[in-house]
């Protein structure tokens, strides 16, 4: 019938239609060529995430380790000054010697 010869007929596209047609298969090689390189791309975007959370980590402990000690140095710092104003008070006769510290001569051997 009438369909049977239409479908027979060679179609020729309008003008507007090709070049859509070809715009359209330029745009899909390009993402073909594109995608590795994006896929690549974001690859490298994630490492980089990751060695600035393992950098930040690795400061954080750093910085941590130095509080650390700088507080234990404090620490001995203060409990030195307390001794030697202990012994200080106990040598002007203002305090009595404790029994776990050692005298104003120094450690007993």
């Amino acid at each position: 019938g009438p369909l049977t010869l239409y479908l027979l007929l060679p179609v020729r596209p309008s003008p507007h239609l090709q070049v859509v047609g070809v715009t359209l298969r330029s745009l899909i090689q390009s993402v073909d060529e594109i995608l590795p390189s994006l896929h690549r791309l974001r690859r490298a975007d994630q490492q980089m995430r990751l060695a600035q959370q393992n950098s930040i980590t690795s400061v954080k402990e750093e910085s941590q380790r130095q509080m650390l000690t700088a507080a234990h140095t404090l620490a001995l710092d203060s409990k030195n000054l307390l001794d030697a104003v202990d012994q200080d008070r106990v040598r002007a006769n203002f305090a009595e010697p404790r029994p776990d510290s050692p005298g104003p001569e120094g450690p007993e051997e």
